[in-house]
């Protein structure tokens, strides 16, 4: 009786597994050429990419396009390679030479500043990007802090204000329209000025009062309020913003490079590091 319980246990067994087995597929989501042997593989944390190790390179392949968009150098003796997405640590290492390398990687972003109001040279070297909002608090705080770096930086900073008007500010967007409606008439930065000087009282009356207070053409600002284009512009912000992944305001981005926190010398850190370059 207890083989024959023994074998009934063996025999479930086995076809458990065989219906566990029988569960599972394979399901081919992407499939792409790599110029290269493939030596190390890893995932971004985010899902987004794959980082492939090829001899000399690390491919960036993007999954949602299904092809190469980047790669970093390294030197042709690593042939192994693990990754720390909590810090944007490489960790490499070579069998051959018995090496470990740790390198930080350093994203850059494509900010799409094309139309929008800006300070500085237009052709400066650096161009410092923020997301901001006009019912945010920090984003006001932030401001007389840009205007000091600028003025640091005459020769070699561009400043551009992309709009991330936040769901629960519930005049914000309005506000960015109002701003870039000014910009029509010149007036882009006294505007954004007073918006902030004003955050607490933001409505309808108020966007008036200011343009009346800036002598602003009253008619052809009301008809600017108006104009897709504006609109179109506050949208390819908004757009970007989900791309990216910004997720709150004020978020800065110097040549594309998100500056975590902000201060008079973090600005200057990294703004000096883009000018040796």
């Amino acid at each position: 009786m207890l083989k024959i319980a023994a074998f009934l246990i063996f025999s479930c067994l086995i076809v458990f597994c065989e219906m566990s087995i029988a569960s599972s597929e394979w399901t081919l989501k992407k499939q792409s050429a790599v110029e290269d042997t493939p030596l190390s593989t890893v995932a971004s944390q985010d899902g987004k990419s794959v980082f492939v190790l090829v001899q000399g390179k690390i491919l960036i392949y993007s999954i949602a396009d299904n092809k190469v968009i980047d790669f970093l150098p390294v030197d042709k003796s690593f042939d192994n390679f693990a990754y720390s997405a909590s810090d944007n640590l490489f960790i490499l290492t070579s069998s051959k030479d018995k090496q470990l390398k740790v390198f930080k990687l350093e994203h850059r972003e494509t900010i799409d500043v094309y139309g929008l109001p800006f300070k500085g040279p237009e052709n400066a070297p650096v161009t410092i990007a923020v997301f901001s909002d006009y019912q945010c608090p920090y984003c006001g705080k932030l401001d007389p802090l840009l205007q000091q770096i600028l003025s640091k930086y005459p020769n070699d900073v561009k400043l551009v204000e992309k709009s991330f008007p936040l769901s629960f500010h519930s005049f914000a967007k309005r506000a960015a329209i109002a701003a870039l409606a000014a910009h029509d008439q010149g007036k882009f930065w006294e505007f954004h000025k007073k918006l902030f000087g004003n955050m607490s009282a933001l409505n309808e009356a108020k966007i008036q009062a200011i343009a009346t207070e800036l002598k602003l053409d009253m008619e052809r600002f009301r008809k600017k309020l108006n104009d897709p284009e504006i609109a179109k512009l506050i949208e390819r912000d908004l757009a970007e913003v989900q791309r990216i992944g910004v997720n709150g305001t004020p978020s800065i981005f110097i040549n594309g490079k998100p500056l975590q926190g902000w201060s008079l010398q973090g600005f200057q850190d990294a703004i000096n590091s883009e000018l040796k370059r």
